[in-house]
């Protein structure tokens, strides 16, 4: 006979699930190991940030002459130098969308000048340019938006028979043009084409590590309105360091970000759960929030640097030198992490049940002391009451004892009173006990 007896409690499987999701949240809680992870993380990240600072946003920047000549001693410029022939010169030299001055017959403006031509001419746009900067060098011209307009120009070499000539500015033409021209050069010469789409990449990146620097992929094309103008923002942009390297910096570091993760996060279940019989949507879950803090961590102690940088007077340099692909890694980390979007969630909780608690707190504090200052002031006011009841009787007392039109009982009675309330207890308050007073 089976002696057990099963209760049907109501509410019996919300009560389990409950119970396993407090054995879960405390499976979940941070052990030592855990932490030990967090910060061989966050110092692994924070390390990353340093380096990244050091050596690619606060590098010293080369001039362009120094940066050209790096490039044409590159062991790869050997390779080319083998398989170009006697292209390599033409190759190697100026650019046709280089071209700053303006020909001597032709007098017009079109705004293009040394300082602004890195961001002025489309060819130097590191994504509009891999596909205007060849045109441009097949056709020999230049395409521009500058704050003047928005062309494309001839660019004519100096001397036509020297490969290695610099290029002036020329007459108007357009792109469309251009375009049939390229078009007509790689019908002629087969090998112009790759010719010209390695000698555009060579500029590009002698370009890329100058003082100078490139734009911001696309932000070349950016239209002149009224009061704004693209060039002008480009203007500012590089001036303040905002190029093409910082750009691409973001990505780099988000790469190199997920990469330190990937490697901890591999080791963390090697080494912590290789021999564990927990389940592996556990151990995902309990990865993912190691990460996610150890990431936040990380993030928290660059931005409370930018921060300061900002709060000190140099917001540029904070927010150029704030580790933005970290802190794309960081967020996309908290969103992974069920477990750590939970605990901020409590925080906020907690954070505003503590406001709640304070500023009723501060009204409970503030109503009871009104409440004791209405209950002084009343039982002030009762006091005085009473003193003042008390003199009105005493003077009216005062008058009867020594009333001589009043009966001799009546004057006997208020003049016992009148004693009382002068503190006097021993009275004669009858006949036989004033006979007695006397005869004794």
């Amino acid at each position: 006979m089976n002696d057990k007896v099963y209760f049907d409690i109501p509410g019996n499987e919300d009560l389990q699930k409950l119970i396993h999701n407090i054995n879960e949240s405390q499976k979940m809680a941070l052990n030592r190991d855990d932490v030990l992870f967090i910060g061989l993380i966050s110092g692994l990240q924070i390390v990353r940030q340093w380096l990244n600072k050091k050596n690619i946003l606060n590098r010293n920047r080369l001039s362009d002459q120094d940066s050209a000549d790096k490039i044409k001693h590159n062991k790869l410029m050997k390779n080319i130098e083998k398989s170009n022939g006697d292209r390599v010169e033409w190759i190697l030299g100026p650019t046709s969308y280089d071209a700053i001055k303006r020909s001597s017959t032709y007098f017009k403006k079109v705004g293009i000048g040394g300082r602004n031509h890195r961001y002025t001419t489309l060819a130097h746009d590191p994504l509009i340019g891999l596909l205007v900067g060849p045109i441009n060098l097949l056709s020999n011209t230049v395409t521009y938006n500058t704050k003047l307009v928005l062309g494309t120009s001839k660019a004519l070499p100096y001397e036509p028979d020297n490969p290695g000539t610099s290029y002036y500015v020329s007459t108007p033409s357009s792109f469309p043009r251009a375009v049939v021209k390229a078009v007509r050069t790689v019908n002629e010469d087969k090998a112009a084409l790759p010719d010209a789409i390695i000698k555009h990449l060579l500029h590009l990146a002698s370009d890329i590590g100058t003082k100078q620097g490139l734009v911001i992929p696309g932000l070349s094309a950016l239209p002149n309105l009224k009061k704004i103008k693209g060039a002008e923002i480009n203007s500012w942009l590089l001036d303040n360091e905002f190029d093409f390297v910082w750009f691409a910096d973001i990505f780099a570091q988000a790469g190199l970000s997920e990469l330190i993760n990937a490697i901890a996060g591999y080791m963390y279940r090697f080494l912590l759960y290789r021999d564990s019989n927990e389940s592996e949507e556990f151990v995902i879950a309990k990865r993912q929030k190691v990460l996610a803090i150890a990431n936040a961590m990380a993030s928290s102690e660059d931005l409370a640097v930018s921060l300061s940088q900002i709060t000190l007077g140099h917001p540029i340099e904070g927010l150029r030198e704030l580790d933005w692909g970290g802190l794309l890694v960081t967020v996309k980390k908290i969103q992974e992490s069920d477990e750590f979007k939970n605990e901020l969630k409590g925080l906020t909780h907690i954070w505003d049940n503590l406001k709640f608690n304070v500023q009723n707190d501060a009204v409970s504090i503030e109503n009871d002391f009104k409440i004791n200052i209405e209950n002084i002031d009343r039982k002030y006011r009762k006091i005085i009451q009473q003193m003042q009841n008390e003199y009105l009787e005493y003077s009216r007392l005062e008058k009867l004892a020594v009333d001589l039109d009043g009966s001799g009982k009546e004057m006997f009675t208020n003049s016992i009173q009148f004693a009382h309330l002068n503190n006097v207890n021993k009275t004669l308050q009858s006949k036989s006990a004033i006979d007695d007073f006397f005869n004794n």
